[in-house]
């Protein structure tokens, strides 16, 4: 019984030392943890432009695109968000292609276009931009391409779906 009392006395500040590096080691990694910063403007790119995609394409028609199309009511998008807040860019054109060879023919058509204009630019410079300068463009809107074929069952036609989105939000 002597011996166990002793024990507990010597035990005692290594359990205290053990609690305290564990409690530093939980203390940085809660700092790293919130102090990290993730570029998420790739991303909300990539996930506007699928939605529009997935938006048009359904039950997809030239004439109703081609006839005062409103891509807000159509696809749900927040018109306030993407107008007034300008982070958020997207335009959408429509080309007729050949069926049997998907060759373009005529003129690509704009069908919408909304959020800061001023990214088209923005994503017309990146597209340009040798890889070993995409550094320079970090400050820059994360734009997405995104290119895909339809097929109007009323009209018989293929045309190709081409948008372009981009997200400049930080946070």
């Amino acid at each position: 019984m002597r011996g166990k009392k002793a024990g507990e006395r010597y035990l005692s500040p290594w359990m205290f030392i053990n609690w305290f590096i564990i409690g530093i080691v939980i203390v940085i990694g809660v700092i790293i943890f919130l102090n990290a910063k993730g570029d998420m403007r790739g991303v909300e790119s990539e996930v506007i432009a699928k939605s529009l995609f997935d938006c048009l394409s359904t039950d997809f028609s030239y004439n109703e695109l081609t006839n005062n199309f409103d891509i807000y009511n159509k696809c749900n998008l927040n018109r306030k968000i993407i107008e007034e807040r300008g982070i958020f860019y997207f335009s959408v054109y429509l080309q007729e292609i050949d069926g049997a060879s998907f060759r373009r023919i005529g003129d690509e058509k704009l069908i919408a276009e909304g959020g800061a204009i001023a990214f088209r630019e923005d994503c017309k410079i990146q597209i340009w931009a040798e890889e070993e300068k995409k550094g320079q463009f970090a400050s820059l809107p994360k734009c997405t391409y995104l290119f895909e074929n339809v097929f109007d069952k009323q009209i018989k036609k293929n045309y190709e779906i081409s948008i372009v989105t981009a997200s400049n939000q930080d946070d």
